[in-house]
């Protein structure tokens, strides 16, 4: 019987370290392009241009996190750190101890890219790849849970019972992926009470998240839209007491009864304190609130990234900016009978 129940949580904990840590799904990801895309100015629009042609920022949103099957890309020493920022428990970024210092995280990507970005002598193609990761990583850590302690691998060892409605059946998920996948997904129904039709995608739900933001004039300032990337972290770390049911500043992530962990020192991974009937239910006002805060960030976000590249397409060099480049692309590639 020990044998039995060893095997079982083995089974159990690799099955949790291999969970989704995408942050908003490719849906919320292509949103905050779209949105990005909206706010570019000229100049920006010429940048990204010379750099991935006519790809939209939709389509480069979601790029790093459709190659994590490559294994080129999905080694946590190559790209995979690259999704997240770890700030120790108890600590902001600026306070993180220089011994749990990371070489690469989000933060790597954010302070580093757009310079790289303007570097003449780096290729077309490593310029590409940078560029994909800059998009997306600006969304990924406007999602809460992508600035975790490290403690719940972003919540992904944390359970929940999802019930978006009282006819639904509640279903037992993954903390982290409701974030990324179940509450951006129930805007459809959104969409659809207020009479949309046909085809539900980002492109829609841009229309409706910026509709929401100037119905309610609610516009983030420009103090807002550009606070350092510290800054965001500093939000997303705020946004945990609604984030985890039940939050209690004083509770330790590794007391959270519907979460397994994983010692960031030894990196061993313990059950002991998971209890099965403490998983919370994600229950109507739950949702709502998450929803408001998910609007938020994806708007946010994508207002940032595109004050982020406007403002490094204006230090671009001419000879990144003034290559020419058709303008019928699109025309030209249509195929006749």
């Amino acid at each position: 019987m020990r044998n039995r129940s060893l095997n079982i949580l083995i089974i159990v904990s690799f099955s949790l370290f291999t969970q989704s840590v995408f942050a908003w799904g490719n849906l919320g990801h292509e949103t905050v392009g779209e949105i990005a895309e909206r706010h570019l100015s000229a100049k920006a629009k010429r940048f990204v241009r010379q750099i991935v042609g006519i790809e939209p920022l939709s389509t480069s949103a979601t790029w790093p996190d459709q190659v994590r099957s490559d294994s080129r890309f999905a080694g946590y020493d190559t790209f995979a750190s690259y999704h997240f920022t770890t700030i120790p428990y108890g600590y902001t970024f600026d306070t993180i101890p220089s011994t749990r210092l990371v070489k690469k995280d989000s933060h790597t990507i954010l302070s580093k890219v757009p310079k790289l970005l303007l570097d003449p002598n780096v290729s077309i193609e490593i310029r590409q790849i940078w560029y994909r990761y800059l998009v997306h990583v600006v969304g990924d850590v406007h999602q809460p849970f992508h600035v975790g302690a490290g403690w719940d691998r972003g919540a992904n060892l944390c359970k929940i019972n999802w019930q978006p409605s009282e006819t639904d059946k509640a279903q037992t998920k993954n903390l982290h992926s409701i974030w990324d996948e179940e509450i951006p997904q129930d805007f459809k129904n959104d969409w659809l009470k207020a009479g949309g039709k046909g085809w539900f995608g980002y492109f829609q739900l841009a229309d409706m998240l910026l509709a929401g933001v100037k119905e309610n004039s609610t516009t983030p300032n420009n103090d807002l839209v550009d606070l350092p990337a510290e800054a965001w972290y500093a939000e997303s770390q705020d946004l945990h007491k609604f984030a985890y049911p039940g939050y209690r500043k004083d509770l330790h992530p590794k007391d959270r009864p519907y979460c397994y962990y994983i010692d960031p020192d030894t990196d061993e991974f313990h059950a002991e304190n998971f209890d099965k009937e403490q998983i919370p239910t994600a229950d109507r006002a739950y949702i709502d609130q998450a929803k408001n805060i998910v609007k938020k960030r994806i708007v946010l976000a994508g207002l940032r990234l595109a004050a982020v590249l406007n403002e490094t397409a204006e230090l671009a060099p001419k000879e990144l900016l003034n290559r020419k480049r058709e303008s019928s692309l699109l025309q030209k590639a249509q195929l006749e009978n």
